[in-house]
């Protein structure tokens, strides 16, 4: 988790509400995933803690598992994309991550 940002701190700010659909197109297939109110996401009717464990699996059930891994690293951020309809496009979830970490920054004032 980059920055310690979780899907449940994008909940509770209100710039998610479950359950979202998840999507990307990887190597010429379609995946989809859900993020549940409970703050996990489900790929495969499967729950995971963390974007990037479910995008890990997700590129495992197309290409398969690394040599002494269990699923490809990836960073779940930038490989799951959104339906923005505000912008009326696909954009990927480190757009909403970033949206929350400004809103905190300006949350926080300096002391004098």
């Amino acid at each position: 988790m980059m920055g310690g940002t979780t899907v449940g701190d994008l909940i509770e700010a209100g710039l998610i509400r479950p359950p979202l659909r998840l999507e990307r197109e990887y190597k010429g297939v379609q995946v989809t995933a859900t993020v549940r109110p409970d703050g996990k996401v489900e790929f495969d009717r499967q729950a995971y803690d963390s974007l990037s464990t479910a995008a890990g699996m997700a590129r495992k059930s197309v290409v398969g598992a690394p040599a002494g891994r269990e699923y490809p690293q990836t960073n779940g951020w930038i490989f799951w994309m959104y339906a923005d309809e505000a912008a009326g496009e696909l954009r990927e979830i480190d757009h909403l991550r970033q949206s929350y970490l400004t809103q905190k920054k300006s949350k926080i004032v300096p002391m004098a």
